[in-house]
């Protein structure tokens, strides 16, 4: 990571039981659980562009503020494809998104 950190990113685990707050590494804590792993990126990929504030002048400073500021609605897009294509529809919707909500509370239910 730029940051001076390591991880191993794996694959070398999996959810035996639906858990979202599962991680398969000791102290991974909430913030790398499997279903906030998109908020963990995001405050990764922050923390990057961040480090490159510095680099730039005030033109490329304000674009990449604004990369940076449209990252939650990008990830949120990207999900939705996501789970839609998981679940054999052609895209994201109103209708997926209820019945990822419905099918995502019978899994926490029924782990």
């Amino acid at each position: 990571l730029i940051s001076g950190r390591t991880m191993d990113y794996g694959p070398f685990g999996f959810i035996e039981k639906y858990d979202p707050g599962w991680g398969m590494w000791i102290h991974a804590g909430e913030h790398f659980s499997f279903m906030n792993q998109p908020q963990a990126a995001g405050k990764n990929f922050q923390m990057f562009a961040e480090s490159l504030l510095p680099l730039m002048d005030a033109n490329g400073s304000q674009e990449l503020r604004g990369i940076v500021a449209g990252y939650p609605d990008a990830s949120r897009r990207a999900l939705d494809l996501m789970w839609a294509r998981k679940l054999g529809l052609r895209g994201p919707s109103e209708e997926a998104s209820a019945l990822w909500e419905e099918l995502e509370q019978l899994l926490r239910q029924h782990p």
